[in-house]
């Protein structure tokens, strides 16, 4: 299955056992390496961009709660358009629907 995980020692093992009385040479653990460095990289590269968006989001939040934009909000919208009673959320609704010409 994609996506299976085994562990280490496990993986190994079975390696070890396809060689069967063939020995492991310093060309083979220096390709393994360089292979396992490079998944290693990959993995990092993948992570760092998660993080990347996890602070994106994060300051999107941050700017939602913000008590700051209700404010902006109630003062946007045009005297003469009634703001509803739930609040800045209505406020904000009532800013994205268009005005009767």
């Amino acid at each position: 299955d994609v996506g299976e995980t085994v562990l280490f020692s496990h993986f190994m093992s079975e390696i070890l056992q396809l060689r069967g009385s063939n020995t492991a040479t310093v060309k083979d653990l220096i390709s393994m390496r360089k292979f396992v460095e490079k998944m290693n990289k990959e993995v990092r590269k993948d992570l760092n961009e998660v993080n990347r968006h996890v602070l994106q989001l994060a300051e999107v939040v941050k700017e939602i709660r913000s008590p700051a934009i209700g404010t902006v909000l109630q003062t946007t919208v045009a005297p003469e358009a009634e703001v509803p009673r739930n609040g800045p959320q209505g406020a904000q609704m009532a800013l994205a629907s268009p005005s009767p010409s």
